[in-house]
């Protein structure tokens, strides 16, 4: 059901909606919203993980915030609840008419309403202007993601595989259940990733940019030959034509998601996958690469800038200072 959300403390013309179901109309005003503000500033407001939950509907604990003004969408809030977290997590896209109503801090202020405990706040990008918003409410830093690019450009040969590993492309057929195990595995301490299930699994293998041919997974070779365990993986990506601060005007690659079995680690595995990825893509005809890295991971930072990546932008995770309201 959708309800009006009373008490706004600015005296502008917008109207806020909440609601735990959108219809296609909804749909469609906020993938418009999303594509004027990824062109005001450069790079997109709301995460692909709110992207898919909007598209695939998959029963998620969200509740949409939506800010009108007369027919026209300004303003639109992603609020996610999860079972047994101790903070909500939301993430805002305003667009240049928004702005100047007010509507970023009117959407905030609902969701801050709507929560339980802890609220927590993504900014995408430098200059997000959620990140300024987040700041003037003293919220506080608890993460970051840098984002990292190369050209690819050069010999990409380096980095050369163990006699005892061999890679090949994911196949949906038997890979499924070996790659969630392994995932799970060596993302354990960041649940956004190693929580993922079947569904979120293939709520991308049926993405239009999918292609099991940039989805290179690494096993081990038994003495007579045979297929051993799967001991690693690089999920590459292709942006198409995205006009962000990521891509320009030009088709780019991604380091979409690199795992490697913890017993494995410290061999050589993670940057010999990292370069199959690269020539992959480089093979695609593409001039460029990016990838997410987390702020405090020093090893992983170093690793990507001997490789030549270097920062462009991040994206920051923020929480309030103190719980929204008690806890249930």
């Amino acid at each position: 059901m959708r309800a009006s959300a009373k008490g706004s403390s600015v005296s502008q013309p917008v109207k806020l909606e909440s609601s735990t179901s959108l219809s296609q109309a909804d749909l469609h005003a906020i993938a418009l919203l999303t594509e004027r503000v990824t062109e005001l500033d450069g790079v997109r407001p709301l995460s692909e993980q709110v992207m898919l939950s909007l598209l695939s509907n998959t029963g998620t604990p969200t509740e949409h915030i939506c800010a009108w003004q007369g027919a026209r969408l300004v303003g639109y809030a992603n609020l996610l609840r999860v079972n047994g977290a101790d903070a909500a997590s939301v993430e805002i896209a305003v667009d240049d008419q928004g702005r100047r109503l007010g509507a970023a801090g009117e959407l905030l202020d609902q969701a801050l309403r709507e929560t339980s405990g802890y609220l927590q706040l993504w900014a995408h990008g430098y200059a997000a202007t959620t990140a300024q918003l987040a700041e003037s409410r003293g919220f506080i830093r608890v993460r970051e993601l840098y984002r990292m690019r190369r050209p690819l450009t050069g010999d990409l040969n380096s980095g050369g595989l163990p006699k005892s590993i061999a890679i090949r492309p994911f196949d949906a057929t038997r890979d499924t259940d070996d790659w969630l195990e392994l995932n799970a595995r060596a993302f354990v301490d960041l649940p956004d990733q190693g929580n993922w299930t079947r569904a979120d699994l293939e709520a991308r293998l049926n993405e239009d940019w999918f292609d099991p041919a940039g989805f290179l997974l690494a096993h081990e070779v038994q003495q007579d030959g045979s297929q051993g365990a799967l001991v690693g993986f690089h999920w590459t990506k292709i942006h198409h034509h995205e006009h962000t601060s990521d891509a320009g005007n030009d088709n780019l690659g991604e380091v979409y998601v690199l795992g490697i079995d913890p017993q494995r680690q410290a061999q050589g595995l993670g940057r010999a996958l990292t370069m199959a990825g690269l020539r992959y893509l480089q093979h695609q005809g593409l001039s460029e690469v990016m990838l997410h890295v987390e702020s405090d991971n020093s090893a992983a930072l170093a690793t990507y800038e001997r490789l030549g990546f270097t920062r462009f932008d991040k994206d920051t995770l923020y929480r309030s200072p103190v719980p929204a309201r008690p806890s249930a």
